[in-house]
């Protein structure tokens, strides 16, 4: 603390510091006041705008340093540093406040952060992690290991040996990138927050997978505040590590830690909203809404979404990727887990400061470019416009990691890979057939609970559930008091309206107009009933699912229009055009002249050619900035890209509806119309 006598300023010449005590008074007469307490730092929180202040002072031959609200520095408040060894006591503390007071006045300014990712100073963008990025800051939040340890050269060579060439593995790594691609891009494209799930058996290398994720940005581990986080305790417990992240990924490792009958539903629209519980402190008052914006991970052996309700929605939130090895072998988890543990904190950087040179407006122009080279390959139903944004978001960032860290991600097996998971994803949010097998399957094993329809002594009160319509020697209707419908559903986690909606839209549905059922007599004897009243029809075989199909190139069928104006099904086998000509075509209307007039409404049109299923060429961007009718625009070029076909011109993704597709609107209300009569019986 230094020997050399130090004035404490114009107001209070009289303490001052020699030796590393404090003295009051002057010369001989001077008084030591007690061991010196001194400033170390003077600090902002440009998260809650709180300025504190770094106390130090000697204790039994050690420096100890405190960090102290700037409203404590009053004599109550500054005598509980006595807790910590300090020589303030009740008695010459106000000497201390005196003097830290005038200490404080000239001080320099220093800043920290208790929030992590993107944020804002002074109007700038700066990203926070460990130590803030535009912005000389510190994490002071604990809740998160973000300090660097080894090298950025051993992480690269980590990830050179062990992932790249493994398609998981490179799926994983960048995901684990796209939380601060997800910040920047999040409002204007309207997305939640990324939650992945990993799902397979024990000692498969799931927990090494979501190391490789998070090992960019900090401690990949559950010890020490790491950024993996493990699925004990509540849901608030957890949701509350993610409040104040806008850009840094987290993991909750193994699943199997809750109850095994645990309703994961509320959770993962949470996760996916980013937003916690309202709640209030003790004293009334309310806290204060924790908020987050980034890419959640999870681990588990059991499906999560066999233990959440069957709602579309959660589908289109949470992706679960079931595969039967993350890694090649126990040496390769092994090597992944000791390389990432002893490595970390460095690539986080890196990307940040790529990410930070680039126009934001060019990267949403390259996000939506790839939203509509996916949709070129992906069937389409009433949720792949939401599901796609998120998938095009991770394969951007494959391209970002590659111009950032150069490391070799390929993005065709990327590309493969995240069809892949939509074609996963596909299946299962299929949600009105799921709950039509699980109505059949429940007919099926209690067939003696259902009386057939006019056979009266077949009814076995308190004992019938529902009863059945046969012609010809076939059921042909299953009807159901709608009380007990609702039961079987929420056995299955179905959601009712949701199911019922669907099934009306399909044309299975039979109902009284302008009613989901049918009001008729149930019980012989009674007055009529409302019954859910549900056609049964033959249903299509599952399709092979198997693993060893998901990367093969698979034919798929379209409709088209000959030239002779016949709708006609052709079948092709899809090859994938390199990804990098739709970014061509990006970067030529964002470096064209015309560009810096428009002020951002390039981005729109973008948008809407993409919308509509239009090549994105520069002729159409053209034409449609010259306000020309959206009939008129070209649906060739140069420099489109699109579904590459053997000896045939490529089709337009407006003409290429693939099986699958929900009818059109028309279409559903002609089939409402269809099955809103009146039923004969």
């Amino acid at each position: 603390m230094g020997s050399e006598r130090k004035k404490a300023g114009s107001e209070n010449k009289r303490l001052w510091i020699r030796d590393g005590y404090l003295y009051k008074g002057e010369g001989e007469l001077a008084e030591k006041v007690g061991r010196a307490i001194t400033v170390s730092k003077y600090v902002t929180n440009v998260d809650t705008d709180e300025v504190s202040i770094v106390v130090e002072f000697e204790d039994n031959g050690k420096v100890v340093r405190k960090v102290i609200s700037r409203g404590d520095l009053t004599p109550q408040k500054l005598v509980k540093l006595t807790d910590y060894g300090a020589d303030c006591w009740k008695e010459n503390a106000a000497d201390y406040v005196s003097y830290l007071r005038d200490q404080i006045r000239d001080f320099p300014r220093s800043f920290s952060h208790s929030h992590v990712g993107w944020g804002t100073h002074q109007g700038n963008r700066v990203f926070k992690l460990h130590r803030g990025i535009g912005l000389d800051s510190e994490y002071v939040g604990g809740a998160l290991d973000l300090r660097p340890r080894g090298t950025y050269e051993d992480w690269v060579c980590l990830v050179e040996e062990q992932v790249v060439g493994n398609p998981w593995l490179e799926f994983a790594l960048v995901a684990g990138f796209t939380a601060p691609v997800l910040g920047l891009l999040a409002e204007r494209a309207q997305m939640d927050s990324l939650f992945f799930n990993f799902r397979g058996p024990t000692s498969t290398g799931k927990t090494a997978a979501t190391r490789v994720a998070i090992s960019p940005w900090g401690l990949p581990d559950w010890h020490g505040n790491g950024l993996m986080k493990l699925w004990y305790g509540t849901d608030q417990g957890i949701l509350s590590d993610l409040e104040g992240n806008f850009g840094v990924p987290v993991a909750i490792d193994d699943a199997s830690h809750q109850e095994s009958d645990k309703n994961f539903t509320q959770f993962i629209y949470q996760v996916a909203a980013g937003k916690g519980k309202r709640a209030l402190f003790p004293d009334g008052t309310q806290r204060p809404q924790g908020e987050w914006m980034t890419t959640v991970f999870s681990s588990s052996e059991e499906s999560m979404l066999k233990h959440a309700d069957k709602k579309g929605g959660i589908r289109a939130r949470f992706f679960e990727i079931s595969v039967p090895y993350w890694t090649s072998s126990a040496e390769n988890a092994e090597a992944i887990e000791q390389g990432t543990m002893q490595n970390c904190d460095h690539a986080g950087y890196r990307f940040v400061e790529h990410l930070m040179a680039r126009d934001v407006n060019e990267l949403f122009a390259m996000w939506e470019a790839t939203k509509g080279y996916l949709l070129r390959y992906m069937k389409r139903d009433s949720m792949a416009k939401r599901i796609v944004g998120k998938l095009a978001l991770v394969l951007l960032t494959g391209k970002l990691v590659r111009g950032a860290l150069k490391l070799d991600v390929d993005m065709e097996v990327l590309t493969r890979t995240l069809l892949a998971l939509e074609k996963q994803s596909f299946k299962s949010r299929n949600i009105g057939e799921e709950a039509y097998r699980h109505l059949l399957d429940y007919f099926v094993t209690n067939r003696s609970r259902f009386f057939k329809d006019g056979d009266k002594k077949s009814f076995r009160k308190g004992y019938t559930v529902g009863k059945y319509v046969e012609r010809g020697g076939q059921v042909t209707e299953i009807r159901m008091p709608t009380s007990g419908f609702e039961r079987v559903m929420s056995a299955g986690k179905f959601d009712t309206d949701y199911v019922l909606r669907v099934w009306k839209e399909k044309g299975i549905l039979i109902h009284d107009k302008g009613k989901n059922y049918l009001e008729r007599v149930f019980e012989p004897g009674m007055p009529r009933t409302p019954q859910y009243v549900v056609k049964v029809v033959d249903m299509p075989g599952d399709e092979d699912g198997g693993a060893k199909k998901l990367f093969e190139e698979e034919p798929v069928t379209y409709e088209v229009l000959s030239e002779d104006g016949e709708i006609v099904k052709r079948e092709v086998r899809v090859h994938l055009t390199p990804l990098d000509d739709a970014y061509d075509v990006v970067e030529k209307i964002m470096n064209a002249e015309w560009y810096q007039e428009l002020e951002g409404l390039e981005n729109d049109i973008i948008a809407e050619l993409v919308d509509e299923g239009l090549p994105l060429t520069l002729e159409n961007v053209q034409r449609r900035l010259s306000g020309l009718d959206e009939d008129e625009a070209s649906d060739a070029g140069d420099e489109s890209f699109d579904i590459v076909e053997d000896e045939e011109p490529a089709m337009e993704a407006e003409d290429a509806e693939q099986p699958g597709a929900d009818a059109d609107d028309g279409e559903a209300e002609d089939a409402e119309l269809a099955t809103g009569e009146e039923d004969p019986s």
